[in-house]
């Protein structure tokens, strides 16, 4: 029994797709797979007959005739005789093998078109499947044998994706009859070539009997798959997919005999094979009661998803026209379902012996077999995305959610009811509404001037060129409206690119436009239009209707020429038209639009190149728009005009955004954002924008527009699209130059590029190439030549189309290439890109190593985000690493980089759990340098996090090792610590004591930044022990040094420190100018623990100034940025002020819980200063709050005097009695206070504290 396939429910996972269901038949089908044993069984429905032989019958039908009369063709000095079979050189004959005599002999034969390579396969090897390099060899030898080459294409002309046509000047005449004549054309039989030991294509598809979403889905090499080179080696592609079944086939083959279901299914074949070739797609599967095709295969188009709608809206209808009521004649129904899905496919190729098979993978083929089981007969569904791209041109509606199975989320699909109308992607804005209208205003009024040239009598043609997306049909649509009131005719036609294929198609859009013929006319009815039409224009041009209609290929048109031979028959049709347009001018004038002459037909350009060479006195105005690498043919003619379109300023492209987001407040960053991402490009811009609110990175909100999360947006597919179809038309050798140069990067120079050519005397050509499609551009000539992308977007489609591995090793060899050719220093100043390269190839170790060097030079840069972000990347790559002692060595340098730059409570903490394992591997390794810098770190971290005992502890540790190794190098960062923790302790004479001995420490190590800090830290320790003439030249050493080495980190803390002891002395406006100028120096470098910081100390100052006001606006910035940070360091302090300052402005209940919230702080980190503070602001709170509760505040006071006594911090001692006098006398206790107060300004008088003898001095006056 023969096998039919029909399509059942499939579950994710359970495997086959299609299965078998009997059908009436005992024989048994034969394809490409399988063999009339049955090993392998094709699925056709067919009686007798496999899927290939289907696909060879349908070929054999399209095949172009042979033969013609035997002639001498004569161009230049040479001579090729098709009688004697032979070319002539000055008269001698050459060697040329058969092959390449058939190809040049058609090439010269058809001299007036472009011939495809498609066609060339067909002619030469009818019958046969090859692949392209043998044509391409067969091209080159024919080349060689009339002395041209593929650079110089004196004779023979490269059509970048098109073909070829043989452009020299040709004379012919008939040969002289022999008396053994050969088929013209033809070599005899005898010596006809076969490809030999190259590759051959067998030609049935495959066409396995199930079909299971988890394998590659493959097919045979086409002809046109035969023509890229990329197909052949494989590459990422984005396409549509479009899936077509015989719905209910099983039951059809149950009703109807064998010969009625192969007549049914043939018919469907052959409909549907026309449909997707009609519309550039390719059938990669006959799948027995169905097919499956690739739209944007091999070479990409930018209209892929709408052209695969279009081809299964084709099969749609032509099933509903003929192949429905053949079925009912046979007591059957007979319907499609269609699913069609846009998405990333990986092509390649797979060999398997003599047979070459075109593969697509990917969840993309997967995603649409589940679409495909819910379509119903005669339904066609479409995933969203490919709705998002055709929506302006098809009637859909919305089907619902569609699960996929497994943890991906449900796919929303619609269903397509008809086509719009629209015929381009401005037909679809224009429906949508146009954005504003910006520049131009020069290119409008040069199109005035050739329209008012016209108009008199002096025919003018214009060409507007641009890349896609610049405007070339904006400016028609506004210059139409712009001379709207002027009286003229306007016609116009559109190349489309499946129009390439079609004789005359824009010309044909403008007839049907002229004489008002509807797409559903009757051929009858047209005849009728095209009549009347011409005898109401003028009557003799009726002797041209003949050839009008044989243009619309109305029935009979072909026998009432007949008598003229094809070359005549041209001629006059071309004539025909000429004559049309005169007659048409004559009336009024007239204006010929002709838009993407990059699509258009052989046949129609050379009706526009014939009708522009006549304009000299004709009232027409001809105006074309194409894209750069089209070769206009009749650029130098008088009455051409030539308008590039440029890209938008950076005014202009403000302008458009402004619009397009209705509004003048912009957020910062956001257009040299888009000028970045776009380039300038109208279209881009406003697909970016659109996808950054789809995404909801832009937001809108009542003052105008903000970000949202990161900056940053994939390109929409869309601009991609446009970018991958130009790539796809490329040669190789200049596609590969792109790709290479897309991996090296945005900006790329030749002798980077130069290892990486297949053919170093060709990158030249193939950069000029590149510039002259305006997809690069020269940014340098010496001292070497560099270019860069014109646009992002062109970077990262050539880099995307690569395959993941092809990408790794050219990263890999990259930065090889770049290594070797730099010095070490030099390595170090390229140690970015060297990064960038690594880091994306199979090298994990080198990626680490300059990582880390990358990291090492922001850091010197006091770049901390970028440090941590190189850092972090090392460390990453290092854990991925194979266990190893190099691995762990890597480890251990990358988390102590990591930590040296961070600057939040998160990546702090996030350090100090990396730091724990890399103390274990710094152990394990015995390696004990490395393990006193993780303990220093572990210190360093306590320290920040609040945990000063725990920051000695380890510090003690790494100073032990460092002793123990007589490195003082290494013992200098944890004395440095010990003495900050000491001083954090509030245990400011040890904390002296180390800092002093780590300054000069540092200083004899040359470290002239750690000098810095630690001066300044030496400084502030003996400043809160009221040593000021000690601690202010410490201060000042340390913002000297950090000034001399342009250390603003270490400015702003060594500012912050000297602000701090201003404090402690009393001055208050030195305070605030030290506090202002280091937050300004943190703020500007990042450092938001340092704002916090200075914060706390400005706060004060403004508050003891007599600006509680101020001081508390401060101090509650400072609380709030220690929420956001996460940090609890002298956040005792921060409090503690905020309470006093809340003091000062008589809310003491405010003030209240953040003091005892303070003491409970300062208690936890055995901060013994802040806990001093805490108990006076307590006590004076207290007695604020309930002055009779004296007992308590009393007791805190006492507390403060006690602590401060300890710790020797004399100057606030000196307070803590003023303010406890202020208590005492309040009570009547003037004794008492009078002797507190005496104290207080001794200790004032002793240690220079001026602000504070005075107000201890107007206290005395006062209880006097």
């Amino acid at each position: 029994m023969m096998g039919i396939v029909i399509p059942i429910r499939n579950v994710r996972g359970s495997g086959t797709l299609f299965d078998t269901v009997a059908v009436k038949s005992n024989r048994r089908a034969r394809c490409g797979r399988g063999d009339l044993s049955g090993k392998k069984s094709c699925s056709s429905l067919y009686p007798g007959k496999c899927c290939g032989d289907l696909f060879t019958e349908l070929r054999r039908n399209t095949r172009p005739p042979k033969g013609g009369l035997t002639m001498i063709y004569r161009f230049e000095d040479y001579e090729l005789d098709t009688r004697l079979y032979e070319l002539r050189h000055h008269g001698q004959p050459l060697k040329l093998e058969p092959q390449v005599f058939n190809l040049l002999l058609y090439l010269i034969q058809h001299w007036d078109r472009v011939v495809s390579r498609e066609e060339l396969l067909d002619y030469l090897w009818p019958d046969r499947f090859v692949s392209e390099g043998i044509l391409s060899q067969r091209l080159m030898a024919a080349r060689r044998a009339i002395g041209d080459s593929g650079r110089e294409q004196r004779l023979i002309q490269t059509v970048h994706g098109r073909g070829y046509r043989f452009i020299g000047r040709v004379e012919e005449e008939a040969a002289p009859s022999p008396d053994h004549t050969v088929q013209a054309g033809l070599a005899p039989p005898s010596t006809l070539e076969t490809p030999g030991s190259d590759l051959t294509i067998p030609e049935p598809l495959s066409s396995p009997a199930s079909l299971d979403p988890s394998l590659p889905f493959s097919f045979s090499l086409s002809d046109q798959i035969r023509t890229s080179w990329t197909a052949l080696e494989g590459e990422r592609k984005y396409v549509t997919v479009v899936l077509c079944t015989v719905a209910n086939a099983a039951a059809i083959a149950e009703q109807v005999s064998p010969e009625v279901l192969h007549t049914l299914l043939h018919r469907f074949f052959e409909l549907a094979l026309h449909e997707v070739q009609r519309y550039e797609g390719i059938i990669t599967q006959f799948l027995g009661n169905g097919i499956m095709a690739l739209f944007g295969v091999p070479f990409a188009e930018e209209e892929h998803a709408r052209q695969a709608v279009q081809g299964a809206l084709g099969i749609q209808r032509g099933i509903e026209q003929s192949l429905t009521p053949l079925g009912q004649q046979h007591g059957t129904g007979l319907a499609v379902q269609i699913g069609v899905h846009t998405g990333l496919v990986i092509v390649g190729t797979l060999e398997e012996g003599e047979r070459v098979t075109y593969t697509a993978v990917g969840d993309t083929l997967t995603l649409l077999t589940h679409l495909h089981q819910l379509t119903t007969p005669g339904m066609i569904l479409l995933t969203e995305q490919t709705w998002k791209l055709v929506a302006g041109y098809f009637q859909c509606t919305e089907a619902g959610l569609v699960e996929t199975g497994g943890d991906a989320a449900p796919v929303r699909v619609y269903r397509v009811i008809g086509e719009q109308g629209a015929r381009s992607r401005f037909d679809v804005a224009r429906e949508q509404g146009l954005t504003c209208f910006v520049g131009r205003e020069q290119e409008l009024a040069l199109l005035q001037r050739c329209l008012d040239r016209a108009v008199s009598g002096q025919g003018q043609s214009v060409g507007i060129v641009g890349e896609p997306g610049l405007g070339k049909s904006r400016l028609l649509y506004e210059f139409r409206h712009f001379v709207a009131q002027q009286e003229y005719r306007w016609l116009e036609g559109y190349c489309l690119p499946q129009g390439k294929r079609i004789p005359y198609s824009p010309v044909l859009e403008k007839l049907h436009t002229g004489f008002q013929i509807e797409e559903n006319d009757h051929p009858h009815q047209i005849r009728e239009k095209l009549r009347q039409g011409i005898h109401l224009l003028d009557p003799e041009l009726e002797r041209t209707v003949p050839f009008l209609e044989a243009l619309f290929g109305l029935p009979g048109t072909d026998e009432a020429l007949r008598h003229l031979d094809p070359k005549e028959r041209r001629q006059q049709t071309l004539a025909a038209l000429q004559a049309l347009i005169f007659a048409l001018c004559r009336r009024q004038p007239l204006v010929l639009v002709c838009e993407n002459l990059h699509w258009i037909d052989q046949s129609s350009e050379d009706c526009l190149a014939m009708l522009i060479e006549s304009l000299a006195s004709m009232p027409v105005l001809i105006l074309t728009t194409h894209r750069p690498g089209y070769r206009v043919r009749w650029a130098d003619n008088p009455s051409y005009t030539q308008i590039a379109l440029h890209l938008f300023s950076q005014a202009e492209t403000a302008s458009m955004v402004t619009d397009l987001l209705g509004s003048q407040e912009l957020p910062p960053g956001l257009l040299p954002f888009i000028q970045e991402r776009t380039g300038g490009n109208p279209l881009f811009i406003e697909e970016v924008i659109q996808s950054l609110l789809e995404q909801g990175r832009l937001v809108r909100h009542p003052g105008g527009i903000r970000w949202r999360d990161e900056v940053g947006t994939d390109f929409p597919a869309t601009m991609q699209d446009i970018i991958r179809a130009r790539l796809d038309r490329l040669d190789r050798p200049v596609k590969r130059t792109i790709q290479v140069a897309a991996v090296i990067g945005r900006e790329f120079d030749l002798p980077l590029l130069t290892p990486f050519s297949e053919n170093p005397a060709e990158l030249r050509y193939s950069l000029e190439t590149l510039k002259h499609l305006d997809l690069i551009h020269e940014t340098h000539v010496f001292p070497q030549p560099s270019y860069r992308f014109k646009h992002a977007v062109i970077q990262d489609v050539a880099y995307q189309s690569l395959f993941e591995q092809q990408r790794q090793e050219l990263h890999g060899a990259i930065g090889l290439v770049l290594e070797q050719s730099l010095s070490a220093q030099q390595q170090e100043e390229q140690a970015a890109m060297l990064t960038y390269h690594y880091t994306r190839s199979r090298y994990p170790e080198k990626a680490i190593a300059y990582s880390l060097l990358t990291g090492d030079r922001a850091a010197r840069l006091y770049a901390s985000t970028e440090a941590s972000a190189y850092y972090a990347q090392a460390l990453t790559r290092a854990q991925a690493l194979p266990p190893s002692p190099e691995a762990y060595r890597f480890q251990i340098d990358a988390t102590l980089k990591l930590a040296s730059v961070g600057t939040t409570r998160e990546e702090f903490e996030r350090s100090r759990a990396a730091l724990d394992q890399a103390q274990h591997y710094a152990e394990a390794l015995c390696d004990e340098a490395r393990w006193a810098q993780v303990l220093y770190w572990l210190g360093r971290m306590s320290h920040v996090l609040g945990d000063p005992v725990a920051a000695i502890t380890y510090a003690r540790q790494s100073l032990e090792i460092a002793d123990r190794l007589e490195d003082e190098a290494l013992a200098a960062p944890p004395v440095n610590l010990m003495g900050r923790a000491y001083w954090f302790r509030s245990d400011f004479v040890q904390a002296a004591q180390m800092l002093t001995r780590s300054a000069e420490q540092m200083h004899r190590l040359g470290n002239t930044g750690e000098e810095a800090t630690a001066s300044g830290f030496a400084g502030l320790a003996l400043g809160h022990l009221g040593e000021f003439a000690r601690a202010f030249p410490y201060l000042d050493r340390g913002i000297r040094l950090s000034q001399e080495i342009q250390h603003p980190l270490a400015e702003a803390a060594a500012y912050h420190y000297r602000a701090m002891i201003y404090d402690q002395q009393g001055e208050w406006s030195a305070v605030i100018r030290d506090c202002e100028r280091a937050r300004q120096i943190a703020a500007e470098k990042g450092d938001l623990v340092r704002v916090y910081l200075v914060k706390i100390v400005e706060g004060r100052a403004y508050t003891m100034r007599g600006e509680p006001e101020r001081g508390r606006e401060i101090l509650e910035e400072g609380l709030a940025l220690a929420e956001q940070l996460g940090i609890r360091l002298v956040l005792a302090w921060l409090k503690t002020n905020l309470a006093a300052c809340l003091g000062r402005l008589g809310l003491f209940a405010a003030a209240l819980p953040l003091c005892q919230d303070a003491l409970t702080l300062a208690q936890a980190t055995d901060d013994r200063y802040a806990q001093a503070l805490a108990y006076r602001i307590l006590a004076k709170t207290l007695f604020g709050l309930d002055p009779a509760d004296a007992q308590r505040a009393n007791h805190y006071f006492q507390e403060a005097f006690r602590i401060q006594k300890e710790i020797g911090t004399a100057p606030e001692l000196g307070r803590s009695y003023v303010s406890y006098a202020s208590l005492l006398q309040s009570q009547g206790e003037s004794d008492r206070a009078r002797e507190y107060l005496v104290q207080a300004r001794e200790l004032f008088r002793q240690m220079g504290m001026t602000w504070d003898q005075g107000q201890a001095e107007q206290l005395l006056a006062a209880i006097a």
